[in-house]
């Protein structure tokens, strides 16, 4: 079983369910046995000490495209080792309050 809640700053909870009843069926949802998976907007993953690209004094970063990954063997090892570099921001990340 699934359940897709949507939430966003600028429109607010899905109008056909409250706030509370998502946060009851996603608490629901989380005491049952088996899989999640939560997907995040960007940003996400600041407050817990990873940095992201975008805020003021950052280097310029343009993200690698699927079409660029695919096209040559030296793209795809240059963003694995790239990502491999990335990994100890990643590993060393504490989680939110």
């Amino acid at each position: 079983p699934s359940l897709r809640l949507s939430l966003s700053p600028s429109l607010g909870p899905s109008p056909s369910l409250s706030l509370s009843s998502d946060a009851e069926a996603v608490a629901e949802m989380l005491q049952r046995p088996g899989d999640v998976l939560v997907i995040t907007g960007a940003g996400i993953s600041t407050e817990s000490g990873i940095p992201d690209y975008r805020s003021p004094g950052r280097p310029e970063h343009k993200p690698m495209t699927h079409q660029q990954f695919m096209a040559t063997a030296a793209a795809r090892r240059r963003y694995w080792a790239r990502s491999a570099l990335g990994w100890r921001l990643v590993a060393g990340a504490e989680p939110n309050e």
